[in-house]
């Protein structure tokens, strides 16, 4: 009995190093590999949301602007609409990342750190339906007009 206890003490002082999953290659990864944190990255790449590894110099920051109706938002416009959500999108399952809720009233939404294959963005809610509109990489800059 005293050895079954010294292994459970023992087995729950482990810590298990959660970076890599079982099978991950060993060392840095290459630019697109699934990372989880920065340091599963090369030297200069880092982590981006979408879970790949990127050089920094690679990564842009996108400037999204929108309008309601070609007109800009204000607290009255955005009242009547529900909560929007923002999503940038790289055209390919399982590569985006996404915000609710958005400040509508604001009219603008800044996102650091993409990668180049993230080169889209939708707005909109469930219940509306979304606005896309392609964000130039080169850039950042991007605009919807929301017309529902």
């Amino acid at each position: 009995m005293e050895r079954f206890l010294f292994v459970m003490v023992l087995a729950g002082c482990i810590r298990e190093d959660t970076s890599r999953l079982p099978g991950d290659p060993e060392g840095p990864l290459p630019k697109g590999a699934s990372c989880y944190i920065d340091s599963d990255c090369a030297a200069g790449s880092v982590c981006v949301r979408t879970e790949g590894c990127w050089p920094q110099a690679e990564l842009y920051t996108a400037h999204v602007t929108w309008t309601i109706q070609g007109m800009p938002p204000s607290a009255t416009a955005c009242a009547t609409l529900p909560a929007l959500t923002i999503e940038f999108d790289g055209g390919r399952p399982g590569v985006f990342t996404s915000f609710r809720p958005v400040a509508c009233a604001e009219g603008k939404f800044t996102l650091q750190s993409l990668p180049p294959t993230v080169n889209m963005v939708k707005l909109g809610s469930r219940e509306l339906g979304w606005k896309t509109a392609m964000i130039n990489t080169s850039t950042g800059d991007a605009a919807v007009d929301l017309t529902f």
